[in-house]
């Protein structure tokens, strides 16, 4: 990929393995063909925003289900895990109706809410928690800890290797994410990154060379990461 962002269309047509003159004035093209820069930050928005977003959700959540003890709360977290065996296009057309019905299409919040909750992160987040002594618990609650300050103290701080784990998760599946964006989306300004490089694409013909240096630039996030 990186090598054939660097070629012409002639060689990459030809599937030479090294460019024989590098080009970088592809990467140049390649911002300017599309607005890839506001593609990146409208991924970056929406990457950002589903990540706290998730996070506050999944962790009082995961919480929950690992030490407060309530009514069913077993039979609700199978419910949940439950949630895992469907796949993505099963609940695509009802959670796109239910969008529209709430007048959320075309907007930033039409494709970041429906990723707010995760029965993956929920159950990730909870097993986390469960390794977690109860002893550490008890010991600030006879030092004078209530349940809300045992919890942001004391709990927290001691899952953050599982928080951070999740996060990474969710930045590497929603930076990639492709299918939703598009079928919410009808403003192209909107569009992230995954779905504006298809704009690259004339109407009889693919600038491969851009679409190899939009690609390369794609997973520079991920790989810092």
């Amino acid at each position: 990929m990186v090598s054939a962002s660097l070629m012409s269309l002639t060689e990459v047509t030809f599937g030479k393995l090294l460019p024989s003159q590098p080009l970088f004035s592809n990467y140049a093209e390649a911002f300017q063909r599309a607005n890839f820069g506001q593609f990146m930050w409208n991924s970056a928005r929406l990457t950002a925003i589903t990540l706290t977003g998730q996070l506050l959700v999944c962790i009082p959540a995961a919480y929950a289900f690992a030490r407060v003890e309530f009514p069913g709360r077993d039979t609700l977290f199978l419910a949940v895990l439950s949630t895992l065996m469907l796949p993505g296009t099963v609940t695509l057309i009802p959670t796109f109706l239910i969008a529209h019905q709430l007048g959320l299409t075309n907007t930033f919040w039409g494709v970041v809410l429906p990723g707010f909750a995760s029965a993956f992160g929920i159950f990730l987040l909870r097993q986390g928690f469960l390794n977690i002594p109860r002893e550490l618990e008890d010991a600030a609650r006879i030092d004078g800890s209530g349940f809300f300050g045992t919890y942001w103290r004391i709990m927290l701080p001691l899952a953050k290797a599982a928080m951070i784990t999740l996060g990474v998760f969710i930045f590497l599946d929603e930076w990639s994410s492709f299918i939703w964006p598009l079928i919410v989306l009808s403003d192209w300004r909107k569009y992230p990154v995954t779905v504006g490089i298809a704009l690259f694409r004339d109407v009889n013909s693919i600038n491969w060379p851009s679409v190899f240096a939009g690609s390369t630039l794609i997973s520079f996030p991920i790989v810092i990461l």
